[in-house]
């Protein structure tokens, strides 16, 4: 059986500049196992949150080959890359991204929903993911009336709603003070090895990045 998650050979970012392209990531070679953990750490316009959207199928590289779950992302149509990441794929963001006129609950369950199917048996498994976030008390409370840490904890509810293979989270602890950091990290790591998931994380949290299986220093790749 085939343990690798992502498979990524020779990965080149460039944009096109009036005068010279710009290069973002250069010679980039990157294997995830199914149950691993990974840090992408660097400083700011190192490509960081680029390769999170290569890795998600968001963008393309300008060359080299990603593989995800043996399949290349560059064969595959809008569709076919829609489809793998509402199923295999969870994203968090260092801005929650909740939609405001929604409950907590409401927020998880929408993923689910969007997949096709129904209501109770998502909101069924989002009371489960807030119950695994200790906000069980808050599944009525709407975005705007939760703290920072509560948003994010209820964002990575809602990254796990579809049981994804991997998370990919974008500075899940950059908006938040040390001790919502803490709480988030090992909520986090906890989370994802109950679920059974892959994870990786662009960060500047160097307490976050070194609790994780591996560090990919993207200024130096």
């Amino acid at each position: 059986m085939n343990s690798i998650l992502y498979n990524c050979k020779n990965i080149h970012k460039s944009y096109r500049q009036p005068v010279k392209d710009l290069e973002v990531i250069k010679n980039l070679d990157l294997i995830l196992d199914k149950g691993s953990t990974l840090s992408l750490v660097g400083p700011s316009g190192c490509g960081k949150t680029t390769l999170l959207n290569i890795l998600a199928g968001l963008d393309f590289a300008t060359s080299g080959e990603v593989s995800f779950l043996g399949k290349d992302m560059s064969l595959l149509d809008s569709d076919a890359r829609a489809n793998l990441r509402n199923k295999e794929i969870g994203f968090v963001y260092q801005f929650h991204h909740l939609l405001p006129e929604l409950s907590s609950q409401e927020n998880v369950a929408l993923p689910m929903l969007m997949s096709g199917l129904d209501k109770q048996k998502s909101m069924k498994r989002a009371l489960e993911l807030m119950k695994k976030v200790y906000l069980s008390d808050k599944l009525s409370n709407r975005p705007g009336e939760l703290s920072g840490g509560e948003r994010q904890r209820v964002a990575i509810a809602r990254s796990l709603s579809n049981n994804p293979s991997c998370l990919l989270m974008d500075e899940p602890t950059g908006n938040l003070d040390t001790s919502n950091a803490d709480i988030i990290t090992n909520l986090l790591l906890e989370l994802v090895k109950e679920e059974g998931v892959s994870l990786i994380v662009a960060t500047h949290d160097l307490s976050l990045a070194g609790r994780l299986d591996e560090t990919l220093n993207l200024e130096s790749s």
